[in-house]
């Protein structure tokens, strides 16, 4: 079980828009202690060792069907590729789910100290 677990979303053309400034700054300034999962229907091309790929085709027909039925409506299709890894994520988590979006360049310091203070230690 990992105390905290944090997750994003991008396909591959996002990666490359802004994704990758994403992660490179995850990856320079939150604390070595966390992992980043990264969900995707695509291989986007980034490795490191605190950074996991996880496929969206994981979740199957039930996302895929969705896809499907929504498919003249992109936003919904973005979003629930968001929605699909929190929900997935919300089940066995004992410790803190973070969502960072795929957009966001973190500019300071991120350690388990700030997200417990953050969040709080009675809240979850």
């Amino acid at each position: 079980m990992e105390k905290y677990k944090v997750i994003t979303s991008m396909s591959a053309s996002y990666y490359e828009k802004v994704g990758k400034y994403m992660l490179h700054s995850w990856i320079r300034k939150w604390s070595p202690i966390f992992r980043l999962h990264v969900y995707s229907e695509d291989n986007i091309p980034f490795e490191h060792e605190r950074v996991y790929k996880e496929s969206l085709d994981q979740f199957g027909e039930p996302l895929q069907s969705f896809l499907n039925d929504t498919h003249s409506n992109s936003r919904s299709s973005i979003f629930a590729k968001k929605a699909w890894p929190i929900m997935h994520n919300l089940k066995p988590s004992k410790g803190k789910l973070i969502w960072i979006d795929a957009d966001v360049v973190t500019e300071g310091s991120i350690t388990p100290g700030y997200i417990d203070r953050l969040l709080g230690v009675d809240n979850f």
